[in-house]
Order: C-alpha cells, then sequence, then structure tokens
C-alpha cells in the first residue's frame, strides 16, 4: 500500500513539474512584455499650440449719433424792445432777406424824429454861421475888422459844420436802429427753434429763433477718450440713419474737439458725402468707425498663451515642434481685445506659441504636441 502511494506521490510531482517548466516561459514574456510598455510611456508634457497670424484687421466701432443741420444761425434782434409780431412757425421754409419778425418800433420812430430835428437845427445853425463867416471875411480882406476877430467867426464857422456833422450820424444810428426792429432772414432755410411770442420783451443779441441752412446735413458724436488717438479728420465712416429713408451713408470725420466735454468724450462732427431725402436735425444716427487694433507691428494672440509674472514682466513660450521643445520669450504688451491680447515686441507672425498652460512650463523644456500619436 505504501508503495502504491509512493508511485502515485512521485507521478503528481513530475506532473507539476512539468507544467510547472511550461509555465516560465510564459511568465518571462509577459515580464518581459510589462517592462517594454513601462519603458514605453512619454512623460514629456503635451502641450496645445496656435501659430501667430500676422497684424489683425480693423475692428468697427459704432457710436450713436445726432443728425444736425450744417449750418445753423441764432437769430436775435441788434436792438432791445417788445417783440410785435412772429411771422413765422416752426419748420417753415424761409428765404434770403424774408421778414422774420418785428419789435414795436414806437420808441425807434421818436429817436428817428428827434435826430431829424437835430440835424435840421445844425443845418439852420450852419447857415447862419456860413453867412456871418462870408461877410466877416470880406470886413477882414478889407481891413475893418481884426485877425482876431475874424479866427473867432471863423472857429464858429468850423463848430457849426462839425455839429451837423455829428447830428447826421445820430440820425444814422437812429435809422439803423429803427430798420434793426424787423428781423429777416440772412439767408434761406428752414426754422428749426422759436424761442419768444408777440408782446415779449427781447434784449440785444438775445436769440429768438433758430434757422438751419439748406446746405446739408452731418452727424454729431461723442467720441470716447479711449478712442480719440486712433481717429483723424477726413478718415471714413458709415452712417446709418434707420429712421429715414435711406439705410446707410458715407461721411468723413471733419472735426474733433480739443477738449473733452461730457463723460470724457470728445466732439466729433462727422460731415456726409451726400444728401438724402427724408433726413432731419435731431434724427438718432450710427456712426461706424474702422479702427485699427493696435500698431502695426502688433500681433494678437490667445490671453491664456502669456505668462504674467509682473506688471510690467510678461513672456510666452515659443514650441519649436521640430525639436520638441519650449523656449520662454519676453514679451511688450498692448491692449485688449476680446479674449485675446496685443503683443507690440517680442514675437512675430509666424511664431508657434504654446496656447495654455504656460504657467506649468519651464524655459528649455521637452514637449509633445497635444495631437501627437492621435
Amino acid at each position: 500500500m505504501k508503495a502504491a502511494l509512493g508511485v502515485v506521490g512521485g507521478r503528481w510531482v513530475r506532473w507539476w513539474l512539468r507544467v510547472g517548466l511550461a509555465l516560465v516561459p510564459l511568465v518571462l514574456l509577459g515580464a518581459c512584455d510589462a517592462v517594454e510598455d513601462e519603458a514605453a510611456v512619454d512623460e514629456r508634457p503635451a502641450v496645445r499650440s496656435v501659430v501667430v497670424e500676422g497684424a489683425a484687421p480693423a475692428r468697427t466701432v459704432r457710436l450713436p449719433g445726432v443728425v444736425q443741420a450744417r449750418e445753423v444761425a441764432a437769430l436775435a434782434f441788434a436792438v432791445d424792445g417788445t417783440v410785435q409780431v412772429v411771422r413765422v412757425a416752426l419748420g417753415d421754409r424761409v428765404t434770403t432777406d424774408q421778414l422774420l419778425a418785428l419789435l414795436d418800433p414806437e420808441r425807434y420812430l421818436l429817436q428817428r424824429a428827434a435826430r431829424t430835428a437835430e440835424v435840421a437845427q445844425a443845418e439852420a445853425a450852419l447857415r447862419e454861421q456860413r453867412a456871418e463867416f462870408e461877410r466877416q471875411e470880406v470886413l477882414f480882406r478889407e481891413g475893418w475888422i481884426s485877425e482876431a476877430a475874424f479866427e473867432r467867426i471863423r472857429r464858429g464857422f468850423e463848430t457849426a459844420v462839425a455839429e451837423l456833422e455829428a447830428a447826421e450820424q445820430r440820425l444814422a444810428l437812429a435809422e439803423r436802429d429803427l430798420a434793426d426792429t424787423e428781423l429777416r432772414a440772412p439767408h434761406g432755410g428752414w426754422i428749426a427753434e422759436r424761442r419768444v411770442e408777440p408782446g415779449e420783451e427781447v434784449a440785444a443779441g438775445q436769440p429768438v429763433l433758430l434757422l438751419e441752412r439748406t446746405n446739408g446735413f452731418e452727424v454729431a458724436v461723442l467720441l470716447p477718450e479711449t478712442l480719440v488717438a486712433a481717429v483723424e479728420v477726413g478718415d471714413a465712416v458709415a452712417v446709418r440713419v434707420l429712421a429715414a429713408d435711406v439705410v446707410a451713408l458715407g461721411g468723413t470725420v471733419a472735426e474733433i474737439g480739443s477738449w473733452a466735454t461730457e463723460a470724457n468724450a470728445f466732439p466729433l462732427t462727422v460731415a456726409l458725402d451726400a444728401e438724402a431725402a427724408g433726413l432731419r436735425s435731431g434724427m438718432t444716427a450710427e456712426v461706424s468707425l474702422a479702427l485699427p487694433r493696435g500698431p502695426a507691428s502688433a500681433v494678437l494672440v490667445p490671453i491664456e498663451a502669456v505668462l504674467l509674472e509682473a506688471p510690467e514682466e510678461a513672456y510666452v513660450f515659443v514650441h519649436d515642434q521640430d525639436a520638441g521643445v519650449v523656449q520662454r520669450r519676453p514679451v511688450r504688451l498692448g491692449a485688449l481685445h476680446d479674449g485675446e491680447i496685443e503683443v507690440v515686441d517680442g514675437i512675430a507672425a509666424g511664431d508657434r506659441l504654446v496656447a495654455a498652460g504656460v504657467e506649468f512650463l519651464r524655459d528649455g523644456q521637452r514637449v509633445r504636441a497635444a495631437d501627437e500619436g492621435l
């Protein structure tokens, strides 16, 4: 019995030895594959890069504006008085030299009458002085009066002449004041505003009517201080007036104010290139300005591509795909533009930059493209 068990046990041992020997190559092969897989792991960080393009195209800035007449005259009486009649209404079309309004002329009629009487009195006095001068001149030549006496007569005559001239000048002023009680149109146009009514007292020079000249329209715009350096007189712009029959018009920057007015904005005037039917002062307009994004040498890159270590210290990582490395390069930044930033100096169009994750990179680090091996 023991002999039989020994035989069976020996057979099992030999069987397990044969199985073990057969499995050794498989185990060794698996171990080699594991070593090879471990060696095949690429520890280089994957980066996504972008190619820097050339200077960005101009950006369009749209600003609200107001249509206004190219020339607007504030009309006023040259003398003060009481408004007697206003012969025009708001929006009336008028012609050159048309009578627009009148002041009560009574006071100025009286002044003219008084000045006319002064002239008549001065003329009478001059006639008397002339007759006396001529008579005394004959006596002086014949030696009947002294030179001193004749000199007094001559001075009296000259004084009478001067007084007549002064009286005539006062009469001319009275005539002018009387004429100034009439307010006439200096040119054709439309009445844009009426500020007085009959019976009101007005001062000399006080505007009573606004007259728009019929020589075209312009658009008034407030230009933000951040854009004033990028706009010049003569720049072409596009204008849209939705309330008028014309949807789009061309225009040219005609004036830029030198002093900021409302909200640190500068007044800008756009002259329309052509007249359009339906335009009226006060209509809302939209002015489109095509402005450069930055200096001519500037390029735009994603904000995520810039590593900002200090207010004046900015860097990007240039990706050399052939060498598989990145180089840290200092740059000078410009303005922000919708998720991108201007780089004024340090890189050029055609450079390939790491587009994200730059805070985890170092100069000279080996990297691989994010799509490498996919």
